[in-house]
């Protein structure tokens, strides 16, 4: 049973991996902190990547470049941490078969593994990993001491991703006004979609003759998917008419998805829909679609109205920045039109 040593050392642990909010640095402690503090040969964050649903290593301390090369992992032949949301120890490496690549690791001298999921608030991002040179057996309280770490890191992860993606918007929104709309909402796009492990996310913007959404941008969704059929404001999630976030958890029992077998095809398990607001009205809807069943909680909930408003605003600037050229031409046009016509009065005087 661990002592009250290991107990202290585990608080300044998670203490350390709060201190940051840059994304890259609070990668960095976690893995160090991780490998320190429970005696490992190395330790690794894995992150899912919502293209094809494999992990990815994101951030590793003590492992060599030929093992983190080593391949695509997948969380159905490694480990399973993620699938069972619950710790896995691997006690020999060369006869699990939970073990994706036995010989990779032991060329690198791994003989035991324990993978911790890594949960951001509601959202199973991916794992921790420990890494031995020895067989490896832990007792209970020291396995819950390893996945207190990994869900106080994923808390500090889930707070750096929200920041790294408000930040992101504020520098899109500091871009010289004449950047191309299209490119600053694929920017704010990707930047939601990414820090809210979404597989995509679209903006849809309200047709007040059809009452329909018309899509104006998305990231990460299929041609086949956003080209399925015309998207009613009033039938499609409805956060347009309620003006609210609206949370479908499971796209094939809930009539308010108008499109279910679509969205079941594209793989999409839950959607997250964010009404738009430019200045007091309703414009249109952020969506973020998800390959998992998903419950946003209330830190969510303002993360994601918060990314809406930034989309809000990009929208406003836009409408701005078009009637000032407008403005602008007719200015131009009337100035040109001045000068033509003083031009026609020098020549009458001169005649």
């Amino acid at each position: 049973m661990p002592g009250q040593q290991f107990w202290l050392s585990l608080l300044k642990s998670c203490e350390a991996v709060h201190a940051s909010l840059d994304l890259k640095k609070t990668q960095k402690t976690i893995v160090e902190n991780a490998r320190d503090l429970f005696e490992a040969k190395a330790a690794a964050i894995m992150l899912f990547d919502m293209a094809d649903g494999s992990l990815k290593i994101s951030e590793s301390y003590g492992l060599s470049r030929e093992y983190l090369d080593k391949g695509p992992i997948s969380p159905d032949r490694s480990l399973q941490e993620t699938i069972l949301g619950s710790a896995v120890v691997v006690t020999d490496v060369a006869t699990d078969s939970k073990v994706q690549y036995r010989q990779a690791a032991a060329r690198e001298g791994i003989l035991s593994i324990v993978g911790l999921p890594l949960s951001l608030g509601s959202i199973m991002a991916g794992s921790l990993r420990l890494y031995y040179d020895k067989p490896m057996e832990f007792s209970r309280e020291e396995l819950e001491g390893m996945q207190s770490f990994a869900n106080q890191a994923g808390q500090a992860l889930r707070k750096n991703f929200y920041f790294e993606s408000i930040k992101e918007t504020t520098e899109i929104h500091r871009m010289p006004a004449l950047y191309s709309f299209n490119k600053t909402m694929e920017r704010l796009l990707k930047a939601a979609a990414q820090s809210a492990h979404a597989k995509g996310c679209a903006l849809w913007l309200v047709n007040r003759e059809t009452k329909a959404l018309d899509l104006i941008k998305s990231v990460g969704l299929s041609e086949k998917y956003i080209s399925k059929g015309s998207i009613s404001q009033d039938k499609s999630l409805g956060e347009v008419s309620s003006q609210a976030p609206v949370c479908v958890t499971c796209v094939l029992d809930d009539e308010r998805v108008q499109y279910p077998e679509q969205a079941a095809e594209e793989k999409i398990e839950s959607i997250i829909g964010l009404p738009v607001f430019a200045g007091d009205t309703v414009v249109g809807a952020l969506r973020f679609y998800y390959l998992f069943e998903f419950i946003p909680d209330e830190g969510d909930y303002a993360w994601m109205s918060a990314m809406a408003a930034h989309v809000g605003s990009a929208l406003t600037k836009n409408q701005l920045m078009i009637k000032l050229k407008a403005d602008s031409d007719d200015y131009q046009d009337l100035l040109e039109d001045m000068h033509a016509k003083h031009y026609r009065t020098d020549l009458a005087l001169k005649d």
